[in-house]
């Protein structure tokens, strides 16, 4: 968290060599692959650029590029540096779905190609920020469906594998019903968790005076994904001293959106959910987070920026240096047993996901979405 805020789908089963990739797909995003314009369709740098479309661009420039062969397997196009690995849009999927992986990810897809249970011992991710279709939520071996109209249409996201029975569901939904985090094939050796990372609502807030309570309720709902920020109850910052807040709506579900920080000079508004909020809270009363019994997710969609990153309780940078700016992004709160399998960098600059503070009790997950 920076600066915060209170003190089926099975794929088609396509065989990559000794590989079958069968992951969850999405809906198409907005600023997608776009048919009309660019490279030739169907022509290397088409590929290229279809299959980069999936993930942030600081893990795309670097990924390795695959494409799908006829008669079955995938070939190279691109040989990457950093670890991860991009395919572009499967040719018996009916929508733009393409992906990028992990290494974690990837054992996962074989385990699942080969119907074994995942010998995975760290957490994975994969990015399908231009979306796709799912045949089913519950049965991960669901054959894919000729007909359009059988197919689900989900919004990007980006998923999460977790070694066998790490997976805690407590408070994450097994249905995609309430538009934020929820699991898929629940039950099953290959439950993971589906992130939706948007689109977010636009703040329009032409002409409203800046921390008014009209331009707080657009700025904090543009931190998250639509479904989320139509049900959040909605709270802004008082007026004067003291970090009190003032209710702005009500919401129908259990997350709480925030608008920019007064504090920081990003603009960093935010969403979180019930364990998220639990952990600020402890962070705002500066003692030691809560034993979490259950995964937390927050939502900054439009980015932040932390006075320091490596001093967990700093309100200004070191002198002679600048606030710590960050891309819009996710984060996850993990009980002690599942940050300890959180195998990532400590430093933002790779491009992928990091741990942010991972040497303290305030260690958290960072997943960029941009």
């Amino acid at each position: 968290m920076l600066m915060p805020r209170l003190t089926q789908h099975l794929s088609a089963s396509l065989c990559l060599g000794t590989l079958a990739l069968m992951l969850v797909a999405c809906s198409p995003a907005d600023g997608g692959d776009d048919e009309s314009a660019g490279p030739e369709p169907g022509s290397p740098e088409r590929t290229i650029q279809n299959a980069m479309s999936a993930a942030p661009e600081a893990i795309a420039n670097d990924a390795t590029i695959m494409d799908f062969v006829a008669g079955g397997g995938a070939s190279l196009v691109r040989q990457g540096s950093n670890g991860w690995t991009c395919y572009p849009t499967a040719p018996s999927i009916p929508y733009n779905d393409p992906k990028c992986i992990d290494g974690i990810t990837a054992l996962w897809v074989q385990a699942i190609g080969a119907q074994t249970t995942p010998a995975i011992t760290s957490i994975g991710v994969g990015y399908m920020l231009q979306g796709g279709g799912s045949i089913h939520d519950s049965d991960p071996f669901a054959p894919p469906s000729p007909n359009i109209e059988d197919w689900i249409v989900d919004p990007p996201h980006l998923m999460l594998f977790f070694p066998p029975g790490m997976l805690d569901s407590a408070g994450i939904p097994s249905s995609r019903a309430g538009g934020g985090p929820w699991i898929m094939w629940a039950g099953t050796p290959y439950a993971h968790i589906m992130i939706p990372t948007g689109p977010a609502p636009v703040a329009d807030t032409a002409g409203l005076e800046p921390g008014g309570r009209d331009w707080s309720m657009q700025n904090a709902l543009s931190a998250t994904v639509e479904a989320i920020a139509a049900e959040a109850r909605v709270v802004g910052f008082a007026v004067g001293p003291g970090s009190e807040v003032t209710v702005l709506r009500e919401g129908k579900s259990d997350w709480t959106c925030y608008p920019a920080s007064p504090l920081s000079p990003a603009n960093d508004p935010a969403c979180n959910d019930p364990v998220a909020r639990a952990w600020e809270d402890a962070f705002g009363a500066r003692v030691t987070p809560p034993e979490l019994t259950s995964i937390g997710f927050g939502y900054m969609l439009q980015g932040g920026s932390a006075p320091d990153l490596a001093n967990v309780f700093a309100t200004a940078p070191p002198p002679g240096q600048e606030w710590k700016v960050v891309g819009p992004h996710l984060m996850m709160y993990l009980p002690a047993k599942l940050l300890d399998l959180a195998n990532f960098p400590t430093d933002p600059s790779k491009g992928g996901p990091w741990l942010m503070w991972g040497d303290t009790p305030y260690g958290h997950v960072m997943l960029p979405v941009r």
